[in-house]
């Protein structure tokens, strides 16, 4: 199951969807529309999910921290993008692999960032 919502904040996301609270693996990309701190908003949508949780960095490293702390807390894996397109936010990736290959193996196409 995939949710997807382009160009939204992470409070505007983390308080429109709550999760699967049975899902057993989440990959989270977001962050990268954030204008503040979202630390509150991507905990209230990390709290309920009991599963495996993997998180996509925004590419800019000042909106990492949040995300990166918010994993660590949790013990959750983050990945990184390995390189992006001329806007500075998205994948660079003309191929149109999709996120979902992230889950076998992880890191095939990102590099993973140690948590």
């Amino acid at each position: 199951m995939t949710v997807a919502e382009v160009g939204i904040t992470s409070e505007d996301f983390a308080y429109f969807y709550r999760g699967p609270p049975g899902a057993t693996q989440v990959i989270v990309s977001l962050g990268s529309n954030d204008k503040h701190d979202s630390s509150g908003a991507l905990w209230y949508l990390r709290q309920p999910i009991n599963g495996r949780v993997i998180w996509i960095l925004p590419a800019r490293r000042y909106q990492q921290a949040p995300v990166r702390k918010l994993a660590q807390q949790f013990g959750d894996k983050t990945v990184t993008i390995p390189s992006v397109r001329r806007d500075g936010v998205h994948p660079a990736d003309s191929r149109g692999r999709r996120i979902s290959r992230l889950h076998s193996p992880i890191g095939q196409h990102l590099a993973c960032a140690a948590s």
